[in-house]
């Protein structure tokens, strides 16, 4: 999984990416939203990649750690943080064999991880992890392939395509997304996985989260004002928001 992102680390990390209104407005800003009040939350962001994630937490008073398993992505963040000093620990570890850290986090983030799982197992092993470093009742809250609208082709205005590279809608199978610019100059490509609700559901509820909710991201009110064509991003988003709690064993509250 990092070896992608090694290799696509300079332009995927470009700070312009962010400035995208479907980004800023749509699913960033909805996923902050749904993470709700984080000033003083110890929260861990994994697959924090430059750390883009790690800082609009910070930003916002929250103690962060971000933990990526791309050396190179790593260091960029490394090197925003020592110039804008938002106190943020980075980590080099494996999502997939995400060790139990010292304390347990308020909030667990996940701005687009669990879409590059592999398999199944994979997939297990990163939930695993997430609730193993997660207080009861603490929440997981992340940016996720849409299992309803996965794929979107490119036209003006938009930020991303999305196309099936394996069979469509099969399990694991793989989907090639390209990133554009403000001007929609493509700026990277990767691939990411396609599975369905009810196996993200599964291993959810099997690594004790329950409350499980999806959420279409809107654009915010701001993106309306600022972006003419805000209806067609809206409409055209391949993302979804995911809101998960870790239940207290014995509780009976697994049920999401």
């Amino acid at each position: 999984m990092n070896s992608q992102f090694d290799r696509i680390a300079k332009n995927f990390s470009q700070p312009t990416r962010y400035l995208h209104p479907y980004r800023q407005y749509l699913t960033y800003y909805n996923w902050l939203k749904c993470c709700g009040s984080v000033s003083q939350l110890h929260i861990l962001d994994v697959g924090c990649g430059a750390g883009l994630s790690s800082r609009l937490l910070a930003q916002r008073g929250a103690i962060v750690t971000g933990v990526d398993n791309s050396p190179i992505m790593l260091t960029q963040a490394l090197q925003i943080e020592a110039q804008e000093q938002l106190g943020i620990m980075y980590l080099l570890a494996n999502s997939e064999k995400l060790p139990r850290f010292v304390e347990l986090y308020d909030l667990v983030t996940v701005a687009c991880l669990l879409h590059y799982a592999a398999t199944e197992q994979a997939l297990d092993n990163i939930l695993a992890g997430l609730s193993a470093n997660l207080k009861p009742r603490g929440r997981l809250v992340g940016i996720n392939l849409s299992f309803e609208h996965p794929v979107q082709a490119f036209s003006p205005g938009l930020s991303h395509s999305a196309k099936w590279i394996d069979l469509p809608f099969s399990p694991g199978a793989r989907v090639g997304i390209a990133l554009y610019g403000v001007h929609d100059r493509k700026i990277c490509a990767f691939d990411i996985r396609f599975w369905e609700k009810a196996v993200y559901e599964h291993y959810l509820r099997k690594n004790g989260f329950g409350q499980i909710r999806w959420i279409r991201p809107r654009m915010s009110e701001e993106g309306k004002k600022l972006c003419r064509h805000w209806q067609k991003l809206e409409d055209t988003c391949t993302m979804v928001i995911l809101s998960a709690t870790k239940t207290i064993p014995g509780s009976g509250n697994q049920k999401g």
